[in-house]
């Protein structure tokens, strides 16, 4: 979990803070496409969405950002990471990313990571 935080995301947190990582998976029918929630050391909090389709994704994006930061922030958390694993993420990130940036109430601690589904098997 660790690299995968650290080198597929970018996460520069002290080694300190992956002492604590909690996980939790979701089932993805009642959570909107969100199979994973991990918190990491309480400073980090990362939902791990795998849609079924692009058009679940952008239904999905406003809400799986507005439920995170709310997390995060009633959690006293630092940063929120939203990681979308897809078949084909080159064909959808731009799209997705567009989307992101005009979602409102966005802040810097607040990332969007559009990533191959293989990256997400060893995790």
């Amino acid at each position: 979990m660790e690299h995968f935080i650290r080198h597929t995301l970018g996460c520069t947190c002290p080694p300190e803070v992956f002492a604590n990582i909690v996980e939790s998976r979701l089932p993805t029918g009642d959570a909107m496409g969100l199979t994973r929630r991990i918190a990491v050391g309480d400073r980090l909090l990362v939902y791990l969405a795998l849609p079924k389709d692009a058009a679940q994704t952008a239904s999905r994006l406003a809400s799986w950002v507005r439920n995170g930061k709310t997390e995060r922030d009633e959690l006293g958390m630092n940063r929120f990471r939203l990681v979308i694993a897809v078949d084909d993420p080159e064909d959808v990130r731009a799209g997705l990313e567009s989307r992101f940036s005009d979602l409102p109430h966005l802040d810097d601690k607040i990332h969007l990571h559009v990533v191959p589904r293989a990256s997400i098997v060893d995790i």
